[in-house]
């Protein structure tokens, strides 16, 4: 059970993400695999929210710099992966915006050098699993999924230490994106009216 909808932004982004990975983590391999227009398939619509979801975590943790991160790519892993994949991206993404990394020093948690989303939680690595610090926002399993979910080699997507007590990005914060700087609030209304639509028709 997810509970109800909440109405702080922040709080809803969490809300959906979970719900929307719940959602793809129950579809069977045949439903993963049908044709879902404008997506290939469901289990691509979930790739390319993964992605969206990793690259809005990475240009909020490199906010505070002069030059873009260095964008990564979600691998394309095994079908049933795909709902762990956006648990995880999407609990950095909101562990990003509630302050978790130290954007002014370089912003090692997602744009760094141990792969998408690395950090300092594991992911399923030995050191607290696919959603280890999830916290108030919604825990996602904290001890299953493939290691290599999102292409992460050591560290973690979430992380259960650097967050804590860090100030939330305000909404008119200007962040990365693959086209130049937007504000947060334009990426985080996009990102959920997606999860509204994956989450309603899958």
């Amino acid at each position: 059970m997810i509970g109800n909808q909440p109405a702080e932004s922040g709080d809803r982004l969490a809300w959906e993400i979970k719900a929307v990975a719940e959602r793809l983590r129950r579809l069977s391999p045949a439903r993963l695999r049908m044709p879902w227009p404008p997506y290939p398939s469901r289990a691509q619509a979930g790739r390319m929210l993964a992605q969206r979801l990793a690259d809005a975590a990475s240009g909020v943790a490199a906010r505070g710099a002069d030059q873009p991160p260095e964008w990564r790519e979600v691998p394309e892993i095994e079908l049933f992966a795909v709902g762990e994949q956006v648990a995880v991206t999407g609990a950095d993404l909101v562990r990003e915006l509630a302050g978790g990394a130290d954007h002014a020093a370089g912003t090692e948690s997602v744009a760094g050098s141990g792969g998408v989303g690395a950090g300092s939680g594991g992911v399923g690595a030995g050191s607290g699993g696919v959603g280890a610090g999830f916290g108030a926002a919604g825990a996602v399993s904290a001890d299953s999924g493939p290691s290599d979910v999102v292409g992460g080699r050591s560290g973690g997507v979430v992380g259960g230490g650097s967050g804590a007590g860090g100030t939330a990005v305000p909404a008119d914060a200007m962040v990365w994106t693959r086209s130049g700087r937007r504000p947060v609030s334009a990426i985080t209304e996009e990102l959920l009216a997606t999860l509204r639509e994956l989450r309603l028709g899958l």
